[in-house]
């Protein structure tokens, strides 16, 4: 099957008749009750690598927690609008599968997704479908609808899924509510699973030329996001205290190490790209510097 002629709808809205709504209630159960029902309180200023942060310390009780509940949103939209596409993913692996056993194992896959979807969607009241300023999710969003077969595997499965896995870990092992700890290790589970399968459909010299020049070039693109560091959390900061220089900005990433965790991030990557036997992949990536993180003075720049 071409992909070219299979568009997925990633955006399609998130509603409909209450009684598909029964319906999926009958199928999966009700959804998770939160025990903590405010965001701030989700996770601790530990988990965003505020606890060093001046500004941050500096601050009002008040502006704390408005920072801390800004974070949590972004963490949790995100990973709302990732669960999202992985459903869009899964529907047209699905059908660009090669077997009947690997049509049913995307069907399953599928399944985990919209239990994801439901369960995250439980611990984020007033969901904004407007994700248009998250270059992560419009990326994403971009590669689903344009990636044939094997690149998809390898993109998605392969290096995001299996990157998912340690990004969940890290929001469960901070994670202060037992209702969403619960979710969250379901979560790393089950994309323990499917990173697994790309791993075992994916083979480098499978991938045709074309192939190969839309996985680094695409990836060109998605390690660039990683290697900026913490950004978001800077954004979270500046939102609740206004407008910060440059200067301060540089101050603010230095105290968030934000450097050394991009890197420690491009290091997982680079990692489960061995793992894949990408060697000629991680070797056009090298060669693009992709798996060093920027400097501080660079990402300002950018």
């Amino acid at each position: 099957m071409n992909s070219e002629n299979l568009i997925i709808d990633v955006d399609v809205k998130d509603e409909g008749p209450s009684e598909i709504t029964n319906l999926l209630y009958r199928k999966i159960g009700q959804p998770p009750k939160p025990d903590i029902t405010e965001l701030s309180g989700l996770w601790g200023a530990d988990s965003y690598d505020l606890e060093n942060v001046d500004i941050f310390k500096e601050s009002s009780l008040s502006e704390k927690l408005l920072v801390l509940e800004d974070c949590a949103r972004g963490r949790l939209e995100e990973a709302y609008h990732i669960e999202k596409s992985g459903m869009a993913f899964t529907s047209k692996m699905t059908l660009l599968a090669d077997t009947l056993q690997e049509r049913k194992l995307y069907c399953q896959f599928s399944a985990d997704e919209a239990n994801h979807l439901e369960a995250i969607t439980s611990f984020l009241p007033n969901i904004s479908e407007n994700h248009k300023d998250n270059p992560f999710i419009q990326l994403l969003a971009d590669i689903i609808n344009t990636g044939a077969r094997r690149p998809l595997i390898f993109i998605i499965q392969v290096l995001l899924e299996g990157w998912g896995i340690d990004h969940y870990q890290g929001m469960f092992n901070s994670c202060r509510s037992i209702a969403l700890g619960e979710v969250l290790s379901k979560i790393i589970k089950d994309e323990a699973g499917h990173h697994g399968s790309g791993l075992m459909l994916f083979n480098e010299n499978e991938m045709t030329p074309t192939e190969m020049n839309y996985v680094i070039d695409t990836l060109k693109i998605f390690f660039q996001m990683v290697q900026v560091g913490s950004v978001g959390t800077v954004a979270s900061i500046e939102k609740v205290k206004g407008h910060l220089s440059s200067s301060q900005k540089i101050g603010l990433l230095h105290q968030l190490q934000s450097r050394e965790n991009a890197q420690r991030k491009l290091n997982v990557l680079k990692k489960l790209m061995h793992k894949a036997e990408s060697n000629k992949i991680i070797e056009a990536l090298e060669k693009n510097n992709c798996f060093r993180a920027f400097d501080y003075q660079t990402v300002m720049n950018l």
